[in-house]
């Protein structure tokens, strides 16, 4: 069975991974080998790789990370003391322990994005049977509400609203108590595949599988988002790859592809087709459009708690730190065996990389520095309560 699958995605990117023509030369992106496709498991009727496909820092505590893994569970880990940042930006000089994060439960969820809530006392998850519910995180479910439109892609969350994204193109924002303050039906042609809130909370940009982003502005007593501005995310030369691209993301769980900038009227926006821009979220260009990963697929993007950093992650198993003032390169990470499909930073600037090498790394970004990994992640089951111990790595160089 795992042959024939591995078999079925190959002959699938064989298609799509040829040069294609309208872009220079050089520019062909880059599609994973069949090496790349991993342990594929099938879970009541959910298929997915084995790998952490996306994590979340706790806002109220940031030894907690939350790791959505590609299989549905969501795991909450507590990290080390010993992974905290010195105030002059370099690691403390005490070793970590080898069996110093601890996995504090596992929640099977079949989630697809999840992301914490209400000062981290609460997880607002979206899942692959068109449900989104808001969980404890000892396990328990509080509420769940169907969405229109199949698979819910993406989930976001910021000052009591919690925001939904469907495969159907359906959007929804619900309160803490599960009503709905706004509904947009049909915001995109075809699936929600990314969703970003601003610090205020008053701003939404969305990415569909239509190649559009769109911006809303989610005014307290409006009976719908109201539309702001749309523009195109995607190069033109990448669009007949663009069947293709979606797949990725539908089977390997990318993560959010578009963030809020300090300003909070503009956006960096990780496109389809691996380059980076900014732009003002009624459309406008800010920036000319960057190739961030060598012409691979980026779809991961954090911005730092400082907003002076922005980190990116790629096919070409990369972690990159850009300027946000210029969109510069700051950095380059090469620590990861595979494709990096999820990134995040904490309160402290700790920058935390999930990978389909089957890691989630924690980094110090002023330096590149390695500070430990997780590598206890993957098909494992686990009652929900469950504890077991991760190890870490020390860096090496």
């Amino acid at each position: 069975m795992r042959k024939l699958l591995v078999a079925c995605l190959a002959a699938a990117l064989s298609v799509a991974g040829c040069n294609h023509g309208g872009g220079a030369p050089g520019t062909a992106l880059v599609l994973p080998t069949p090496a790349e496709v991993g342990i594929t498991v099938a879970r009541r009727g959910y298929s997915a790789t084995v790998h952490p496909r996306r994590v979340r820092f706790d806002p109220s505590a940031d030894d907690r990370l939350l790791v959505v893994e590609a299989s549905g569970d969501l795991q909450i880990w507590k990290l080390p003391a010993q992974w905290t940042l010195a105030p002059d930006r370099t690691p403390t000089t005490a070793e970590p322990s080898p069996k110093g994060a601890e996995l504090r439960v596992t929640i099977p969820a079949e989630a697809v994005d999840a992301c914490f809530v209400s000062g981290g006392a609460a997880i607002f998850v979206g899942d692959a049977n068109g449900f989104v519910s808001l969980w404890r995180p000892d396990g328990q479910r509080l509420w769940s509400r169907q969405m229109n439109g199949g698979v819910v892609r993406a989930v976001e969350c910021r000052h009591g609203r919690l925001v939904g994204g469907a495969e159907g193109g359906d959007i929804v924002v619900w309160r803490l108590d599960a009503s709905v303050v706004h509904r947009r039906p049909l915001a995109h042609d075809g699936a929600v595949i990314s969703l970003a809130l601003s610090e205020s909370g008053d701003l939404l940009v969305s990415e569909g599988a239509d190649t559009l982003l769109r911006g809303w502005r989610l005014a307290d007593g409006e009976p719908a988002l109201v539309e702001l501005g749309s523009y195109r995310a995607v190069n033109h030369r990448y669009r007949q790859m663009l069947p293709s691209l979606i797949r990725l993301d539908v089977e390997w769980g990318w993560d959010h592809a578009v963030v809020f900038l300090p300003s909070g009227d503009e956006v960096v926006s990780a496109s389809l087709g691996g380059s980076l821009q900014r732009r003002r979220i009624d459309g406008e260009v800010m920036a000319e459009r960057l190739d961030a990963h060598d012409g691979h697929h980026a779809r991961a993007l954090a911005l730092a708690p400082n907003g002076n950093l922005l980190a990116s992650g790629g096919l070409d198993a990369q972690l990159r730190l850009w300027s946000t003032t210029d969109l510069s390169v700051k950095t380059v990470i090469r620590e990861h065996g595979r494709a990096v499909t999820g990134v995040a930073f904490d309160s402290s600037g700790r920058l935390a990389s999930a990978s389909l090498d089957g890691t989630v790394r924690l980094w110090d970004p002023s330096n590149g520095r390695l500070l430990g990994t997780l590598d206890h992640l993957g098909p494992h089951r686990r009652r929900p309560g469950a504890r077991r111990r991760g190890s870490i790595e020390s860096p090496t160089r």
